[in-house]
C-alpha cells in the first residue's frame, strides 16, 4: 500500500511540474502574438481653389493673398470670377491611382427665417467637363480655371424675382468635386474632396467666402501578426514553480507515505497491545541489541517463539520506537515499529 500510494504521489507531483515546465517552454519558445494594422500606402492629397475679382479683365481683387471677405459693386454685363481649381495628389508608394474631378456652380434663391436658409430654388450649372485620370506611379495632378459671369447669372435672378414676387437672397455656389482612387496590394480606398466657394449677392454687390483648402491622407492598412515579447515574468514563475514541484515530488511522496505508515503504525501497536496484554511485559529502557539479533516479521512470530522457548515477551517504548521482543540465553528476538 505504502509503495502504491507513493507513486501516486509523485507521478501525480512530477505531472504538474512538466505541465509548469512546459509551460515555461512555450514562453520562451512559442510567444503569444497579437493583430495590428500596419500601414502599407499612404498619401497626401490637396484639393484647391483660389479665385481672382476682375472688371474689364482688370484685376481688381485677389482673394488668395487678401481678405476673407469683399464687397464689389456687381457690373453685370462686365464682372467675372475667375477660379483656378487644382489637386495633388503625391506618395512614396507605387500604387494604382485614379481620379474624377469636376466643377458645378449651384444658383440657390433662399429666405432667411432668422434661424436657417430655406431654400426656394436651386439649379445646378457645370462649369467644366468631367476629367478622368488614371495612372500607375507614386503621384497625380490636375490644373483647371472656371469663371462665374455674372450676365449668365442676371437674367435668372430676375426671374427668380418674377417667379416668388418678393425679393429672396441669392447665392452662386462653386464646388470643386475630386474622387481619388487607390489600389495597392489588392486593397481599394476611396477618398471624396470638395472645396468650395460661395458668391453671396445682394442687390448690386456681392460678397466671397469659402472652405477652397482642403488637405487629407489616403492611407491603406494591412493586418499583420506580430509575436509579442518573452513575459520574462511568467518564464520566472514557470520556472520557480517547476522547481518547487520537483522538489516536492522528491520529498512528498516519502512523507507522506512515513506519515501514513506512522498513523499505521500507531493503530497496530494499539491493537497489539490490546490482543496480547496478557502476554506481554512492558519494561523501561532500551533492549540490549548488542547482542546475537534476529529480526522477526510480526509479532505473531514473537508470540510463537515465546511459545516454543517457554520466555516472556518484552515491549519498550523508545525514542519514537516501539520494540517488541523475546530473550533467549543467546540470542534476541525481535521487531520495532516506529511510533512517531
Amino acid at each position: 500500500m505504502g509503495k502504491k500510494l507513493k507513486f501516486i504521489i509523485s507521478f501525480l507531483v512530477w505531472a504538474l511540474a512538466a505541465l509548469a515546465f512546459f509551460y515555461t517552454l512555450v514562453q520562451i519558445l512559442n510567444p503569444s502574438e497579437h493583430t495590428e494594422e500596419n500601414t502599407v500606402y499612404s498619401a497626401d492629397i490637396s484639393s484647391t481653389m483660389e479665385y481672382t475679382v476682375r472688371l474689364n479683365d482688370t484685376l481688381v481683387f485677389n482673394r488668395a493673398k487678401d481678405a476673407d471677405i469683399a464687397k464689389y459693386y456687381i457690373m453685370p454685363f462686365t464682372d467675372y470670377v475667375s477660379i483656378d481649381c487644382s489637386y495633388n495628389l503625391s506618395s512614396q508608394t507605387e500604387a494604382l491611382i485614379s481620379s474624377e474631378s469636376y466643377v458645378a456652380a449651384f444658383l440657390v434663391s433662399y429666405i432667411d427665417d432668422g434661424s436657417d436658409e430655406v431654400i426656394l430654388w436651386k439649379k445646378e450649372y457645370p462649369l467644366a467637363d468631367n476629367e478622368a485620370i488614371e495612372a500607375t506611379g507614386t503621384n497625380l495632378s490636375s490644373e483647371k480655371n472656371v469663371k462665374i459671369e455674372f450676365t449668365e447669372y442676371s437674367e435668372l435672378i430676375d426671374q427668380i424675382y418674377e417667379t416668388y414676387n418678393f425679393k429672396t437672397n441669392y447665392y452662386i455656389m462653386v464646388v470643386y468635386t475630386t474622387e481619388f482612387v487607390t489600389e495597392y496590394s489588392g486593397i481599394t480606398k476611396t477618398k471624396i474632396m470638395q472645396p468650395y466657394i460661395r458668391i453671396d449677392i445682394e442687390d448690386f454687390l456681392f460678397s466671397i467666402s469659402q472652405n477652397s483648402v482642403s488637405d487629407t491622407k489616403i492611407e491603406i492598412y494591412q493586418e499583420i501578426t506580430v509575436a509579442d515579447e518573452v513575459s520574462w515574468n511568467a518564464v520566472i514563475v514557470g520556472s520557480a514553480v517547476f522547481i518547487l514541484l520537483a522538489i516536492l515530488a522528491i520529498i512528498l511522496p516519502s512523507r507522506i507515505v512515513s506519515n501514513v505508515q506512522l498513523s499505521n503504525n500507531s493503530k497496530e501497536i494499539k491493537k497489539i497491545n490490546v490482543k496480547y496484554g496478557d502476554r506481554i511485559v512492558n519494561i523501561a529502557g532500551k533492549p540490549d541489541i548488542s547482542q546475537k539479533t534476529a529480526k522477526v516479521n510480526s509479532v505473531e512470530d514473537l508470540i510463537k517463539i515465546s511459545d516454543e522457548i517457554s520466555q516472556p515477551v518484552f515491549c519498550a517504548a523508545i525514542d519514537n520506537e516501539v520494540y517488541y521482543y523475546v530473550v533467549n540465553s543467546d540470542i534476541m528476538y525481535y521487531i520495532m515499529m516506529p511510533s512517531a
